[in-house]
């Protein structure tokens, strides 16, 4: 396969990025507990299976994601190097500059209810800063033959003054 450009990326991940939002809004529509309805035997019956199955409707899946969520609350980051807390201290240091002690839920809220999550890891003025991102807004490719390997990333979304399309690669 040859290089491929910028340009190039933009198009083959937006459009990949593109395929997955009927399945994002389907995830997201049952966690909110806005699932379909079961549909009645007997077309005639339909309005009122409708309106009973409306009043009788409980949000497990939504139960579900927030009881996990709720019990999920980072206190320490480690690296994995024996001995080594220093680098655990300026991790978690990174952890707090960053909010994320505030914003993991986000993280944690997008990968129960959406199956995906994704960070970006940058410097703003010249401080590192990570940031969670919705994965209807963001997406990458990965190696083929290395999984942790990503290939190229994009994050959209809609430049709030302009209403325009704004994308990162």
């Amino acid at each position: 396969m040859d290089a491929f450009t910028p340009q190039d990326w933009v198009k083959r991940l937006s459009r990949a990025l593109e395929d997955r939002q009927d399945r994002y809004a389907t995830l997201s529509n049952y966690a909110t507990g806005n699932h379909p309805l079961p549909k009645a035997a007997d077309p005639r019956w339909q309005a009122r299976a409708d309106a009973f199955a409306k009043r009788a409707r409980t949000n497990f899946c939504g139960l579900a994601s927030s009881s996990v969520r709720e019990r999920l609350a980072p206190v320490a980051v480690r690296s994995g190097a024996d001995g080594d807390n220093d680098i655990d201290k300026v991790a978690w240091g990174w952890w707090q500059a960053s909010h994320l002690d505030a914003d993991s839920e986000l993280v944690h809220g997008a990968a129960l209810d959406l199956s995906e999550a994704y960070v970006i890891v940058g410097k703003v003025d010249g401080k590192l800063t990570i940031t969670p991102e919705d994965p209807r807004n963001v997406i990458i490719e990965l190696d083929p033959l290395d999984r942790r390997t990503p290939l190229a990333g994009l994050k959209r979304w809609i430049a709030p003054v302009e209403n325009k399309l704004r994308a990162v690669l």
